[in-house]
């Protein structure tokens, strides 16, 4: 059976081991991936892309430049770059 992207999505969370790399915050609802070098930049897909394609390409793309983060951590992260967080597609 394929995975759905919800679980897809925690699959890769517990890859990158289930926690914010900042603070250590463990709920999975409020883990979100950070791009390193901003997508704008890189020209990264965003998880909307990305979640349907299969699971080694995925995980391919997110071995690149790619943090996990609570939602907290990762606005800070953003405020701190000056550039702001679009949370319907980051």
């Amino acid at each position: 059976m394929a995975l759905s992207g919800s679980d897809k999505l925690n699959k890769l969370k517990d890859e990158f081991g289930g926690c914010c790399l900042q603070c250590g915050e463990t709920r999975y609802h409020v883990l979100e991936f950070h791009h390193t070098n901003p997508r704008e930049h890189s020209k990264r897909p965003s998880w909307t892309v990305v979640r349907s394609w299969g699971w080694s390409r995925i995980q391919a793309e997110y071995g690149k430049e790619t943090i996990l983060v609570c939602r907290n951590c990762h606005g800070d992260i953003h405020h701190m770059m000056k550039q702001p967080v679009n949370y319907q597609d980051d």
